[in-house]
């Protein structure tokens, strides 16, 4: 794309704290080159300039920058001179700000575009209010768009879309951090509304938006809209007012659901272990969704209702392409669509849950991935947020996460001392602590990180107790037994200190000693199993259906896979009937990543040699049997999505 010469940009601090913040290498280096690719013109003015110098850069690093932004002063009078004008307004912004408006009302003749780059909502509310002048206001990440879409080397065009990622995030966590000032959901719609006009430059978008957040007529409007346009995804019929109301967007409403099909038929291929099918969907679906955004964005100016009903499409679609990217180990990727997630949801007004969800879970990525200092600081940014927004629940979890990255970093001190308001927590909530903890622990065991699970899985059974439950539930006495199992195979990651810190959480009150201990024996009642020999052996290939083997053909859980010797795949299964077996695959194209997530069913006309493991397997896996079949074929193999994503899709 031809570069346009006769377009400026001013700069304000903000943009190059971000940049600093962020840490980018080389960032002067390839802006200097982008510059001179574009051949834009750059500005700043002196009174901001200082604001940043003396802070943010050394010597010669100012030098460099005076190389590529030009530094203009601003007459003090011209300022006062502009703040008289609009005294008594509510939009002044402070005198450092006012210079930028000073500054690119003084260069617009000069040229057919100007620009004004900042993330200040109050310089841009006053920008687009107040100034009767062909100037814009972009937003740091969408600048970086903008030269992103007009560089031609491929290179620089990379190097300034990830950098636009990453000040996107930065932008998103800087308006969580000010939501007593400015209400996430308007500055949100406006950094978006800002990447729009990059997106599409044909459209204007300098129209002053009638805000209709603050307006309770509109509100009450946007959320009847709303009601209506879920009655239409799910087939109910509309009286004719009804459908007179939503008639603006009936077409846009008959595309959404459409597309919520697609997204279903996406969610199958995720249960089915087919994620690069589920992957290729979704980026056809987001796609689709992103021009529809820009499309009825421009369309509707005023109507903030098919921008929410867009979001949130978006919002799930991202949570859905995050668990296709877990599936396949994509783990930064998962990370980047969390965050899409959390960014739609916000712009949606999405229910809290599925946003705070999102976050959390890009904390146990950065714990899976051993990036504590990252994990830490997001758990930091959860807690915060979910306290925000009213959430105890998911409050209790990220200050349940922020101690134990304290405590697996050394930090045993800190890690001890944060216990104290998840116990206060804990005992507001006696009733909810177990299914919370439950919950968490679910969390762990999905990334397969199980032995963090067991650890919370205990902490909830100890709660469930004190409840005086005479039946605990089986569902999770079988969790922190499959979790047992799996430590008795695998070589256990997290110490004996840990279990002995979680444990320090809640003391059980002495009265349940004896029912605890009744609890682990039922629970272990299943190393009675393990060591009874197998019903029936095979020297032959024979008929699965023509053996007689109680709950052969039930769900059996996948708890580990292993590579044998002559490259065949070994799936460690369960059941509670027959416990633990491997499953012999001679042709295998499977892949599975988190097996704790998978679980196979023999097909009924599959052909099988059923053979007794050798001691050294048997020791090793705690097996009773060896099932071979010749391919993955004669299985049914199934990704089990946890509860709590099932709830978030359907909420």
């Amino acid at each position: 794309m031809a570069a346009d010469a006769s377009e400026y940009f001013v700069f304000d601090a903000n943009f190059f704290i971000t940049i600093q913040l962020i840490d980018t290498p080389k960032f002067f280096e390839k802006f200097k080159r982008a510059k001179g690719d574009l051949g834009w013109d750059f500005f700043i003015s002196e009174q901001v300039f200082k604001e940043i110098k003396s802070v943010y850069f050394s010597q010669k690093r100012s030098d460099a920058f005076r190389e590529i932004i030009e530094v203009r002063p601003v007459q003090r009078a011209k300022i006062r001179k502009l703040k008289e004008k609009y005294r008594g307004s509510r939009l002044i912004p402070q005198d450092p700000d006012l210079s930028l408006a000073v500054l690119s009302d003084k260069l617009k003749n000069a040229y057919k575009q100007g620009y004004v780059i900042s993330d200040d909502f109050k310089l841009s509310e006053f920008m687009e209010k107040t100034q009767k002048s062909p100037i814009k206001v972009l937003s740091c990440g969408a600048f970086l768009l903008k030269v992103a879409n007009n560089l031609v080397n491929h290179a620089l065009k990379r190097f300034f879309l990830n950098l636009r990622k990453q000040v996107q995030k930065a932008e998103i966590e800087y308006v969580l951090e000010r939501k007593d000032i400015y209400p996430p959901h308007q500055k949100l719609s406006w950094l978006i509304e800002r990447a729009i006009s990059v997106s599409e430059e044909k459209v204007d978008f300098q129209e002053e938006i009638q805000e209709c957040f603050d307006e309770d007529d509109a509100e009450e409007r946007i959320k009847k809209e709303i009601w209506l346009a879920q009655r239409v995804y799910i087939g109910d019929r509309l009286s004719a007012k009804q459908k007179a109301e939503i008639k603006y967007i009936y077409p846009l409403l008959e595309k959404i659901a459409e597309l919520r099909r697609e997204m279903k038929t996406a969610q199958r291929f995720i249960v089915k272990n087919k994620a690069i099918q589920a992957m290729d969907l979704l980026k056809e679906v987001e796609r689709v969704l992103t021009n529809l955004y820009f499309a009825e964005k421009a369309k509707f100016i005023t109507h903030h209702t098919p921008e929410l009903l867009i979001a949130d499409e978006l919002a799930k679609a991202n949570f859905l392409h995050a668990l296709s990217s877990v599936q396949i180990g994509g783990i930064p990727e998962a990370k980047r669509f969390f965050d899409n997630t959390v960014f739609f949801g916000l712009i949606a007004r999405r229910k809290k849950s599925l946003i705070l969800m999102a976050m959390l879970l890009s904390a146990l990525i950065f714990v899976f991935s051993n990036r504590w200092k990252e994990a830490l600081e997001q758990y930091e940014l959860v807690a915060q947020v979910s306290k925000d927004f009213g959430d105890a629940q998911i409050r209790l979890k990220s200050l349940l996460g922020i101690s134990i990255v304290q405590f697996l970093t050394g930090k045993f001190y800190e890690a001890l001392k944060n216990l104290e308001p998840i116990q206060d927590l804990l005992e507001k909530n006696p009733r909810k602590s177990p299914l919370i903890l439950e919950e968490f622990g679910d969390i762990f065991y999905a990334l397969g990180m199980t032995d963090y699970a067991l650890a919370i899985y205990r902490e909830a059974l100890e709660y469930k107790l004190e409840l005086g439950e005479k039946e605990l539930p089986e569902g999770l006495i079988e969790k922190v037994r499959k979790c047992f199992l799996i430590q008795g195979i695998r070589e256990p990651k997290v110490s004996k200190e840990f279990s002995e810190f979680m444990d320090s959480i809640h003391v059980l009150d002495g009265k349940f000693f004896d029912q605890y201990d009744e609890t682990m024996a039922k629970i272990f009642e299943i190393n009675k199993l393990l060591y009874e020999p197998f019903p029936i052996f095979t020297k032959s290939e024979k008929k699965l259906q023509d053996l007689d083997i109680d709950g052969i053909f039930e769900w059996l859980d996948i708890i580990d896979v292993e590579t044998t010797e002559h490259n065949e795949t070994m799936l460690i299964v369960y059941s509670p009937k027959l416990g633990l077996l491997g499953v012999q695959i001679s042709e295998s194209s499977l892949v599975i990543p988190i097996p704790e997530n998978y679980r196979i069913k023999f097909k009924k006309d599959c052909n099988v040699i059923v053979q007794e493991p050798a001691a050294r397997e048997q020791e090793k896996y705690l097996i009773r049997a060896i099932i071979q079949v010749e391919t993955d074929l004669e299985l049914e193999i199934e990704r089990r999505i946890p509860q709590f994503y099932e709830t978030l899709l359907k909420s």
